[in-house]
């Protein structure tokens, strides 16, 4: 069994934990889960060109939430985070290229107080602005 990198905020640990590539996507799931989220949808950040951090993708919305912050990331990172290495010719995950050590470097946990709140922007167009969008494309 390979290796992934688990950032678990809510007990501000980092740790190596058995991963196994080529099998279900859902183990993606239960390193990520919590008792609030027992199933969480994901989301990814790239932290650079051969590694990602996936992430509950609705945990700014839960009430129990933790963060860490990623180096050089514009905005803290809610709940537990699994770095996983990508193959980008097969799609595939892989074990990550980054060190456990770079990956201590690179993150600091937040305080138990921070509360990052979800942002929406909706906009509208007219159909002439929309149309003169389409066509600067």
């Amino acid at each position: 069994m390979d290796k992934a990198i688990l950032i678990d905020p809510f007990n501000k640990v980092i740790e190596e934990v058995n991963y196994d590539y080529g099998g279900s996507y859902t183990q993606i799931t239960e390193y990520i889960a919590t008792p609030e989220a027992p199933r969480p949808m994901f989301c990814t950040v790239n932290i650079d060109d051969a590694n990602t951090i996936y992430l509950d993708d609705e945990g700014l919305y839960r009430d129990t939430q933790a963060y860490f912050q990623w180096e050089g990331y514009h905005q803290p990172l809610q709940g537990r985070g699994l770095i996983l290495g990508i193959d980008y010719e097969t799609g595939e995950s892989v074990p990550p290229t980054i060190t456990l050590e770079k990956v201590k470097e690179a993150v600091s946990f937040r305080g138990d107080k921070l509360r990052v709140m979800p942002q929406f922007e909706v906009r509208s167009f007219s159909d002439d602005e929309f149309n003169e969008f389409l066509q600067s494309l």
